[in-house]
């Protein structure tokens, strides 16, 4: 569901919003992609960063399934941290506040020993790392 969520934001936020859309049509463009942040993205957002808050409140650890680093772990990195600088700016809502476990985590996620040398070893072979084409390093 993370995934649907981050898919529909990505569209709504570069696909209706960018330079590309024409300058008179933007501003419908525009309400049509707060109204789907509004009513979908950030709702949903609000779900899922709950059903982590609790898990990582409950798994015994500072990751999802306990005190190690597990492929469940892995698997959600990629997806919870490649909007990471954009949930703020969601919405009438502040994240790091509101789900302080959730904003530990990825800061965790984000500076765990293997996730550090991926990006050490993309680096070496690509010049350059970031989570997605656009992001800045």
């Amino acid at each position: 569901m993370l995934v649907r969520v981050f898919v529909v934001n990505k569209h709504s936020n570069t696909g209706i919003r960018g330079p590309r859309v024409p300058f008179l049509v933007r501003p419908i463009t525009n309400a049509v992609a707060n109204k789907v942040t509004d009513f979908l993205i950030l709702p949903n957002m609000k779900k899922h960063f709950a059903f982590l808050e609790k898990q990582l409140e409950t798994s015994g650890g500072d990751y999802l399934c306990g005190p190690n680093l597990t492929a469940g772990d892995v698997a959600l990195s990629f997806v919870i941290l490649v909007n990471k600088p954009a949930y703020p700016k969601l919405g009438n809502w502040k994240p790091e506040q509101e789900y302080p476990r959730v904003w530990a985590y990825m800061s965790r996620l984000e500076t765990s020993p293997g996730w550090l040398r991926s990006i050490e070893k993309i680096k070496s072979i690509e010049g350059s790392f970031a989570l997605y084409r656009g992001a800045k390093e």
